[in-house]
């Protein structure tokens, strides 16, 4: 793990990144005896939602505000296999204008202890109820270290 954590914790020192590590699963290989491309979507979701963290996510849930992805760009880079486990950094690249967000996602696998995958989610804060965009919350403006 702390192999891992030096090849990406230089270059994130100053900036808010956080990390989620996620077992992967059997049942998630392919005929070719690798991981599925469609589970690496699953793992990246599931980290997304670790960073923003349960509670300030299910309060903005409750308000009818929530992200939603218009947009993903993966490099698939390494192959992994079962049984692993990953670590994913999450970070915002950058904030575009008032409503959007870019996010960037690595993949390090622990038993290879190597960079798997990089992945940068574009995302639109919505009010749920009219389907309309609206400003991103401050609590995550805050939280990920933008202005």
């Amino acid at each position: 793990m702390k192999k891992i954590k030096e090849l990406y914790a230089n270059r994130l020192k100053d900036m808010p990144h956080f990390t989620t590590d996620i077992n992967v699963r059997w049942e998630e290989m392919d005929v070719n005896g690798h991981i599925n491309y469609a589970a690496y979507l699953d793992y990246y979701s599931e980290a997304r939602i670790e960073a923003v963290g349960q509670e300030l996510f299910l309060s903005l849930r409750e308000e009818g505000i929530g992200p939603a992805i218009y947009k993903a760009e993966i490099d698939f880079i390494n192959e992994l296999f079962h049984p692993d486990r990953v670590h994913i950094v999450t970070y915002v690249d950058e904030s575009i204008g008032k409503t959007r967000v870019s996010v960037i996602q690595e993949m390090y696998s622990h038993k290879k202890e190597a960079l798997i995958s990089k992945a940068r989610f574009f995302a639109i804060f919505m009010n749920s109820k009219n389907r309309k965009p609206v400003r991103m919350p401050q609590a995550i403006r805050e939280k990920f270290g933008l202005k």
